[in-house]
């Protein structure tokens, strides 16, 4: 079965060896330590999916892409719904493709000038 899976991989992860350690350790535990666990990630997509599709997409950047995301995944992270992120399926909504590395963040005069 792990054969089957490598195989399905897409070339530009299962030719990068740093992609293919990052999505195995990321897919090794949706396998196992996710399962046992309930839903407790407060995002959509959840973190790993984010990491899994940030690595493959992004590879290199997609790890400390993914690492910011586990750092950010915190109860104090809802305090910015509305300013930062949105709401699907009941939990933040956080767009990779929205990652403020890729754009420069628009801030209302407000937020940069509060007196």
């Amino acid at each position: 079965m792990g054969l089957m899976i490598l195989l399905a991989l897409s070339p530009s992860v299962f030719s990068n060896p740093a992609k293919l350690s990052a999505w195995a350790v990321i897919r090794a535990y949706q396998l196992t330590l996710s399962e046992l666990q309930p839903d407790v990630c407060n995002y959509h997509p959840s973190c790993s999916r984010y990491g899994e599709s940030a690595v493959r997409k992004y590879g290199a950047l997609g790890i400390l892409m993914a690492g910011d995301r586990l750092l950010r995944c915190n109860p104090a992270s809802w305090a910015f719904l509305g300013e930062e992120y949105g709401l699907s399926e009941g939990k933040l909504h956080d767009n990779q493709d929205d990652y403020y590395i890729f754009h420069r963040p628009e801030y209302s005069r407000e937020v940069l000038y509060p007196w």
